[in-house]
């Protein structure tokens, strides 16, 4: 991870499929942090973090309110807000 970069989100799940030795799909993680440009990055480091968003017409639904949550505060930080958030989610 680059200097000042921070683990924002770790995601815990009950569901276990078949990875390679070392690796687990019940943990998903993400990090924020600014550039040396100024340039707010935030990275997922994975596809299924999509799922956690929206998991419409995905076999094992795994949407989460954490992890939106957690996106509605990356993107606001970076000057983002929903027109119209989901319920129960909290908009800074």
């Amino acid at each position: 991870m680059p200097r000042g970069a921070a683990e924002i989100l770790r995601l815990i799940s009950g569901e276990t499929i078949q990875l390679p030795a070392g690796q687990s799909s019940n943990v998903a993680n993400a990090s924020r942090y600014v550039a040396a440009s100024g340039a707010k990055v935030f990275a997922a480091g994975s596809i299924q973090w999509m799922w956690g968003l929206d998991s419409d017409r995905v076999t094992n639904p795994r949407a989460s309110t954490a992890a939106r949550q957690m996106f509605v505060n990356v993107l606001s930080d970076m000057g983002v807000r929903p027109a119209t958030p989901n319920p129960g989610l909290i908009v800074p």
